[in-house]
């Protein structure tokens, strides 16, 4: 199975903040999310109750993915997100990884056009030198039953991850149901 690095995951859930990295995988931090929808418009909102986290996007329904894009249509980019359901993300002692599998069955994309994007993540130009980090394309799901189910934490080196086709496989060999 292929996955995904998450540099920070956020909540405006006071008791997941409190008990994610504890009783289930994923630190989260405090956040204030602020959405609005209408009929084909989408704004989401996120500040970090830290300070350290920005993000807005106002996008609206699209008939097609944003010219551009490396997805040529939904479809490709349904597979691709679909054969990467694993998330693993940092732990405050910077010692290992917390994962996560996403089980989420029936999964339908809608393209969306991005007006607004602003992500103080992206933005850092620390992180990204100007130009390097740059809109590819933009999805809508909802209306999802979803399942996340734990995967074993993988131990950082030096604070760098070994995340590597044979950690994979001992990953899934060790009671994962990783595709």
């Amino acid at each position: 199975a292929t996955g995904v690095y998450i540099p920070r995951r956020d909540s405006n859930s006071l008791l997941t903040t409190m008990i994610g990295g504890r009783l289930f995988p994923g630190w989260h931090h405090r956040a204030r999310f602020a959405v609005t929808e209408g009929a084909n418009r989408f704004r989401v909102e996120v500040k970090g109750n830290d300070g350290r986290l920005e993000i807005l996007v106002d996008a609206r329904r699209s008939a097609q993915v944003m010219p551009g894009s490396v997805f040529g249509d939904v479809q490709s980019a349904s597979g691709f997100f679909g054969c990467a359901p694993i998330g693993y993300s940092a732990r405050p002692d910077g010692r290992a990884l917390d994962g996560v599998e996403l089980h989420c069955p029936g999964w339908n994309l809608q393209p969306l056009s991005v007006d607004t994007l602003r992500s103080s993540f992206f933005e850092d130009t620390s992180r990204f030198p100007p130009g390097t980090a740059t809109l590819d394309s933009a999805f809508l799901m909802r209306d999802l039953d979803t399942i996340w189910s734990p995967l074993p934490r993988l131990p950082l080196v030096h604070g760098t991850a070994r995340l590597t086709l044979t950690s994979v496989r001992r990953i899934t060999s060790a009671g994962s149901t990783a595709r």
